[in-house]
């Protein structure tokens, strides 16, 4: 809507269909450089300001292939886990709609972790068995059993994932691991909300609690972070690029944490802030 609202008046001219493949800096404007997505036609644009907002995986895509840096960058993410809850009291009977859930939050050592419970649904069954077998499970056993099941995710700050990004040879790279630190918190945390879950009517399946691998949590940011003092592929605290005036990281890329929940909101935030620093009002 928004994007429709500026055409109309005339404001911008809008580009659809347009992979953009690279970005490069010839004197005091950016060429950029685009493949038309359906008859791979070149197309060049040529830019003296840039806002960057393409997501964390593709501007970081970006900006490596810019400043020709062999090392990567720090891609912070969400880590997560999920496990399985039987309510066994009158959680189940709550209207609860497939795609709605109830949402927890807590502390503990200082950590924030935040979280979602979600419902069995039939379509969740027909996931994990298929389409065939899960529409017949769910008839057999659906008031019975599933109507009293649940799956919960649950997500940490970013300061406790541990994955890189790298660019060499036209090749993408994402090198991540699961930290012990992260394990060891995982397993005191389900400690504690075992027996917050258990006083509610709600028990946490015994060995359904597992960690996400790397890649399964959903947020991806902060690979080219807003510094007080930035270096090389890090921005200022207008989300300008180092080295490169006139280039706005307008992401999440530039976000230098990530909270344990949704970063949606956050990103649309921080690319209004971005915006607003350099962008005149619209008349």
């Amino acid at each position: 809507d928004e994007i429709d609202t500026l055409t109309n008046l005339n404001k911008i001219e809008y580009l659809p269909g347009l992979f953009i493949e690279s970005v490069k800096l010839e004197g005091e404007h950016y060429i950029i450089k685009c493949m038309e997505i359906s008859t791979k036609q070149k197309v060049y644009i040529r830019a003296s300001v840039i806002y960057c907002c393409l997501g964390a995986i593709s501007t970081s895509k970006i900006v490596l292939s810019m400043s020709n840096k062999k090392n990567g960058l720090p891609l912070l993410s969400t880590p997560g886990g999920s496990f399985f809850i039987f309510s066994y009291r009158k959680f189940h009977k709550e209207n609860h709609k497939i795609l709605s859930s109830k949402s927890f939050a807590g502390k503990l050592d200082d950590r924030n972790y935040e979280g979602n419970i979600f419902p069995f649904s039939k379509n969740l069954v027909c996931t994990y068995f298929g389409e065939l077998l899960g529409g017949f499970l769910n008839f057999l056993f659906g008031k019975l059993i599933f109507s009293k099941l649940f799956i919960a995710n649950i997500y940490f700050d970013s300061d406790m994932s541990n994955s890189k990004i790298t660019y060499e040879s036209d090749a993408l790279k994402i090198n991540s691991k699961t930290t012990t630190i992260l394990r060891q918190y995982f397993k005191k945390v389900t400690k504690v909300i075992r027996k917050e879950f258990f006083s509610r009517g709600l028990l946490v399946i015994p060995f359904s609690c597992k960690l996400l691998l790397p890649g399964q949590d959903i947020h991806y940011g902060g690979s080219i972070p807003m510094k007080k003092n930035p270096e090389t592929n890090q921005c200022n605290f207008n989300g300008e690029l180092k080295g490169f005036k006139n280039f706005y990281i307008s992401d999440a890329s530039s976000m230098p944490f990530l909270a344990s929940k949704g970063q949606s909101f956050n990103a649309m935030v921080n690319s209004y802030y971005i915006a607003s620093k350099s962008v005149s009002p619209l008349e």
